[in-house]
């Protein structure tokens, strides 16, 4: 039986199993592989914002059959270093080709390639954002894909732009030629999904895995640079993304039909005002997003170098109860304090008849016992909850257990619902 005869099912199973590479080359065997292919190689797609990226989505915006398989967009906040002292980082590079190498010859030709990548990069970056140019481009790209939904923005990618950096500057140090603190990139893609009517209903802040199979290489591993020391998204640009005068309103536009936020792990200065400035970013987007259903806030944490602890932020720094979502269904919340316990039960009456999963990780109440917060979360009612679950939450009778254990993994739904009247922070239960 011939590629082309194969029922599609198949197919499907046959393609469900190659790496991104080998779908490529798969399009071109017949006609019924190259849609099956193509229906998987462009439902989710990387961008950053450089020459070649902003060319390849541009083609792929103007394919009347393609464009429509593009779903998903997983953003990478790459940026090129502009350094105020060129010659010192050339030198750098220079330094760091020589010991790397005996030979003279692979040296200077190394280094002239990387030094006319640079100069190519820069010069073409700066190009792009005179006169907003790399906003207009996405602009008009974002307005042709008619079923865009989703919106990953990866700070720690490792795959986005790879190939094309490693073939352009050959030996470099990542960390030295890039930033992904996105302070300029990210406020640009939330104003070009505004400006282009591209209202998605899932945002995503943190690591994505859509091309971990894909033989493209990593960004670190492949080169000279150090992962734990590359910059990525902090503070200053979610303030200045979501919270400062013109970027608020172009948030507000672009995240109105939001119905899922997933923030990924954030680290910030040492320092209590960068954590609040985090808080109020995130504060602002729940603020924004009134049709929101399903939030996941993952640990958002300053590293105090002094006691070598991480300081979370507090349920109340980041949730307001009057304002914002108030149909949520799921809520996953992981490393919070909570100070008072009285507004995360606000938080949970507000969301009460539409809750169905809750899950809270290593979330500590101050000011009283979780089985206080439990009794009061009782008194409601929860027509469509399925599960609600603690996961080494302590309070202030356990804020350090000797058997972590003893609070891990504990399911509170059936006390909420009434199915039992034994507390589960003070008898444990067996659900079976």
């Amino acid at each position: 039986m011939t590629p082309a005869r194969l029922p599609p099912e198949l197919v499907k199973t046959i393609l469900n199993d190659l790496s991104r590479e080998d779908l490529f080359s798969a399009r071109f065997l017949c006609k019924g592989f190259a849609a099956v292919a193509a229906e998987r190689l462009f439902a989710a797609i990387p961008l950053w914002i450089n020459l070649k990226s902003l060319n390849a989505i541009t083609g792929l915006s103007q394919s009347p059959h393609l464009r429509g398989y593009v779903q998903h967009i997983v953003f990478s906040t790459l940026r090129f270093f502009e350094h105020e002292d060129e010659a010192a980082y050339l030198a750098r590079v220079k330094h760091e080709l020589e010991l790397r190498t005996d030979s003279l010859n692979t040296t200077a030709l190394e280094y002239g390639k990387h030094m006319a990548a640079y100069h190519a990069s820069l010069k073409a970056q700066q190009y792009l954002a005179e006169e907003n140019r790399d906003l207009k481009v996405l602009i008009r790209a974002l307005r042709k894909f008619p079923n865009l939904d989703k919106i990953t923005i990866d700070h720690r990618n490792d795959k986005i732009g790879s190939r094309q950096l490693i073939n352009d500057f050959g030996i470099f140090n990542p960390t030295d030629l890039l930033t992904g603190h996105g302070l300029y990139t990210v406020p640009l893609l939330i104003r070009a999904l505004a400006e282009s009517g591209s209202y998605v209903s899932e945002l995503k802040i943190g690591f994505e895995d859509a091309f971990e199979s894909s033989r493209m290489p990593n960004l670190f591993t492949s080169t000279i640079g150090d992962a734990d020391h590359r910059t990525s998204i902090g503070a200053s640009t979610m303030y200045k993304a979501f919270c400062t005068e013109g970027n608020h309103y172009y948030a507000a536009r672009a995240l109105i039909k939001l119905q899922i936020l997933d923030l990924g792990e954030f680290r910030v200065k040492d320092e209590r005002p960068d954590l609040l400035k985090m808080a109020r970013a995130i504060k602002t987007i729940t603020k924004i997003t009134p049709k929101l259903v399903n939030i996941k806030v993952d640990q958002i944490c300053a590293h105090n170098w002094i006691t070598s602890r991480m300081e979370p932020l507090s349920v109340e720094d980041l949730f307001e109860t009057e304002t914002g979502p108030y149909r949520l269904e799921i809520m996953n919340l992981n490393h919070l304090t909570i100070v008072a316990h009285q507004r995360l039960v606000d938080f949970v009456f507000r969301h009460a008849h539409t809750l169905k999963d809750a899950y809270f990780s290593f979330c500590e109440v101050e000011d009283v016992k979780w089985s206080t917060v439990l009794d009061r979360l009782k008194a409601f009612r929860f027509p469509n909850l399925e599960s609600f679950k603690l996961d080494y939450c302590s309070d202030s009778e356990t804020p350090n257990l000797d058997d972590p254990d003893d609070i891990q993994e504990i399911w509170v739904d059936r006390f909420l619902l009434g199915q039992t009247d034994r507390n589960p922070r003070v008898i444990p239960y067996d659900f079976t």
